[in-house]
C-alpha cells in the first residue's frame, strides 16, 4: 500500500509540476492553489520517503551516489525557496500572504525551471539510465 501510495504522489508531483510553469494559462488563482498543493505532496514524498534520510551516513559514498546527494540537496533546496519567493508575491492565496519582495518574481521563475532540470536528472537517476551506469 505505501509503494502504491509512494507511486500516486509521484506521478501527481510530475503532472502538477509542468502544468505550473504554464502559470498564463491556468490564471494566477490556480497557480497559488497548486502551488500550495505541490508543496504539501513535496513534504508528503518527503515524508514517504524517510528511509533515505536515514541512510545519508551508512556505507561508501560513490562518484554516483555523491552526484545523486548533490541533485537531492539542491533540489531539496529550491522546492523550498520558490514556494517562499511565491508567498512573496501572492495576491490569490491571502491567508499566506507575506512581505513583498522586489525581485522574488524573477528569482521565483529561474528558481522553478532550475527544479524542471533537477527533476528529470533526479527522475532518471532513479531510473533505467542509473540501472546501466551502476553495472
Amino acid at each position: 500500500m505505501k509503494k502504491k501510495l509512494k507511486m500516486l504522489v509521484d506521478l501527481l508531483l510530475l503532472i502538477a509540476l509542468p502544468v505550473q510553469i504554464v502559470c498564463g494559462r491556468t490564471g494566477a488563482a490556480l497557480h497559488e492553489w497548486l502551488g500550495a498543493a505541490v508543496f504539501l505532496l513535496f513534504l508528503l514524498h518527503h515524508g514517504l520517503n524517510w528511509n533515505w534520510y536515514k541512510s545519508l551516513f551508512q556505507g561508501r559514498y560513490s562518484a554516483v551516489r555523491l552526484g545523486s546527494l548533490l541533485v537531492n540537496v539542491l533540489l531539496f533546496v529550491f522546492m523550498f525557496l520558490v514556494p517562499v519567493s511565491g508567498l512573496a508575491m501572492a495576491e490569490q492565496v491571502s491567508f499566506l500572504h507575506m512581505i513583498h519582495v522586489s525581485d522574488a518574481g524573477a528569482f521565483h521563475s529561474v528558481a522553478a525551471y532550475l527544479i524542471c532540470v533537477l527533476i528529470v536528472i533526479h527522475v532518471g537517476m532513479h531510473g533505467v539510465v542509473m540501472h546501466g551506469v551502476k553495472k
